[in-house]
């Protein structure tokens, strides 16, 4: 019954090979001559999402690449590719990764919210605090009442203004001064 798919418990084993009724069906599933090109890309599609739900997000990043990479026509089904992509690189910490696939989805559906969402987070997690307000703004074109993106605009503009005050600081008090009149320590200065 295990060699069954229909009634299989359990996961393969590390080196076992697929029963061959497995074989046959995942054979089907993928074989261009069986399917369009925008059913396979459905497939690889189904299978990431099974797989992040599973938080096996490099797998899932694998299978949202390989329905990328048939290049179906689907403009909507390309902009939830590179969007679903972008969220299961955003969960791994490829922060850059995720920022491109957002890009790319919007390219293709410019009101996309997930991507609108995943961009700006990401350019959050990047320190690109500009970057990130302008991605909430865009959101919140689509969006007016998302409170996420309200909340990461906030964020992204109180860690704008503490770099931009530390950077004026820094700009303001060269090395070659004393440590004193910079740091405020007025010990030193007493001294």
């Amino acid at each position: 019954m295990e060699t069954h798919p229909v009634f299989r418990t359990q996961p393969l084993k590390e080196g076992e090979e697929l029963p061959p009724l497995i074989e046959a069906l995942q054979n089907l599933k993928y074989d261009p001559e069986e399917n369009t090109a925008e059913e396979l890309a459905e497939a690889y599609k189904f299978d990431g999402n099974e797989n992040f739900r599973r938080k096996k997000y490099r797998w899932a990043v694998d299978n949202y690449t390989k329905a990328l990479e048939i290049k179906c026509k689907n403009d909507i089904l390309n902009a939830q590719l590179y969007a679903n992509r972008a969220t299961a690189n955003y969960y791994i910490g490829n922060y850059k990764k995720a920022l491109r696939d957002s890009e790319e989805s919007r390219k293709l559906k410019p009101d996309h919210s997930k991507a609108l969402h995943r961009g700006a987070l990401c350019c959050f997690q990047l320190q690109e605090w500009s970057d990130c307000i302008a991605w909430c703004d865009e959101g919140l074109n689509v969006s007016p009442d998302d409170k996420t993106l309200v909340e990461l605009k906030n964020k992204a503009e109180e860690e704008k203004f503490i770099y931009v005050n530390v950077q004026l600081s820094a700009e303001n008090c060269p090395e070659k001064q004393k440590k004193s009149s910079c740091s405020g320590n007025q010990e030193e200065e007493r001294a």
